[in-house]
């Protein structure tokens, strides 16, 4: 009797496995999103700055599609985010929508401090005579 509900555990258990490996995302994928937001970022602002929106990204948006309309909304890229976010399932866009919550949350935690450093070693531009 022991011997059939540890086979059945086993085998609910590599079914469950094998549904949760094909709806995984690709690390190679998100890495490459992270990579070319990293690099647009760096242009802007300090690395520092860019890699702990990575890291927000990478504790709270769980798909390479999901990192893409964030990392655009960063980028104030707001119109290409909005058109990319609106091919989201009603599910996928709920989901998304509380991580959103969540970065944003988190973005200012850790993020803000950095922003702020950022901020202050800027040169101030003078404005231009016409």
């Amino acid at each position: 009797m022991a011997f059939i509900r540890i086979a059945a555990v086993a085998t609910l258990l590599a079914s469950a496995s094998a549904v949760f490996a094909q709806g995984a995302p690709d690390p190679a994928e998100m890495a490459a999103v992270d990579a070319a937001y990293g690099k647009a970022c760096a242009t802007r602002v300090s690395p520092e700055l860019c890699g702990c929106v990575i890291g927000v990204a990478s504790v709270h948006l769980a798909t390479p599609a999901e990192r893409q309309v964030f990392y655009e909304y960063m980028m104030g890229e707001v119109s290409q985010a909005k058109a990319r976010r609106a091919t989201f399932s009603p599910e996928q866009a709920s989901a998304f929508n509380v991580a959103l919550q969540k970065a944003d949350v988190m973005l200012r935690d850790r993020c803000d401090a950095i922003k702020q450093k950022d901020a202050a070693a800027r040169p101030v531009e003078s404005p231009k005579a016409p």
